[in-house]
């Protein structure tokens, strides 16, 4: 397994942040982070189920997430 895959950015942007688990964050991914359900499951695919972050961290995970390129794999696109 890919441990890079699961790796998150552990850097609080506030000493006082409120920490969230992913449940909670999914929950209201739309109004928060403004994704659908389906693109919060795959941007957190691999993580942990009791992971805990702060918004602003999860919000830069899914950011990350959705910026990353989609490699075809040698497919031959027509």
């Amino acid at each position: 397994m890919d441990d890079n895959k699961t790796k998150v950015d552990t850097k609080e942007p506030a000493k006082n942040a409120p920490v969230f688990s992913l449940e909670r964050l999914a929950r209201d991914c739309h109004e928060i982070f403004g994704v659908t359900p389906s693109t919060f499951a795959g941007a957190t695919c691999g993580l942990k189920a009791d992971c805990k972050m702060t918004v602003a961290n999860m919000e830069a995970h899914i950011k990350k997430w959705l910026d990353t390129p989609i490699k075809l794999g040698g497919r031959k696109v027509k």
